[in-house]
């Protein structure tokens, strides 16, 4: 669908649509803005149902030119739990809305800010990113310290019976 009184710009994860009225112009529904919004690449967005609905009224009555915010591009959202006793590490993440995506350098760099140096499980990080949206996802865990033994002293080298000097054969010392 084309309509060119309609266009779209974005600034700073923002996207506005522009509408410059023509005179006996073809009404517009919500559907053929979404139809607009997808053909421009903003399918995957955070629209507001809103501000669409008020830009479809807009054109529809409008005589003189508009713009409208009528969505964003969101990051990808990721919250790293760090349990109190520093054994375990859990994430949750929330899905980019045309935005940027997580990988999964990004959760080992987080949870490494969050004070997680080891035990990290690469499998269940794939697994989260896969799901795109988790809760309380187990990623990092450690083992707890166990009780060792006590120390001891080997004696691994014989010692000397005297250490007084011993005379050899020919009476030397």
């Amino acid at each position: 669908m084309h309509t060119p009184s309609i266009s779209f710009t974005e600034d700073k994860g923002q996207i506005f649509l522009h509408c410059q009225p023509v005179p006996g112009q073809i009404p517009l529904d919500i559907h053929g803005l979404q139809t607009l919004l997808n053909d421009n690449g903003f399918s995957q967005c955070a629209l507001d149902a809103v501000a669409i609905e008020t830009a479809v009224a807009d054109f529809n009555q409008r005589t003189d030119p508009f713009i409208l915010e009528i969505g964003r591009r969101i990051d990808a959202a990721l919250v790293v739990q760090v349990a109190a006793d520093d054994m375990s590490a859990h994430i949750s993440l929330t899905p980019a809305q045309g935005g940027k995506a997580l990988v999964s350098n990004d959760i080992v760099h987080a949870l490494k800010d969050a004070g997680v140096v080891q035990g990290f499980d690469p499998g269940s990080i794939v697994a989260a990113l896969a799901q795109e949206k988790c809760e309380h996802i187990l990623v990092a865990s450690g083992k707890p310290p166990v009780h060792g033994n006590a120390a001891f002293f080997q004696i691994l080298i014989t010692l000397a019976g005297s250490q007084t000097p011993q005379p050899d054969a020919d009476g030397h010392v």
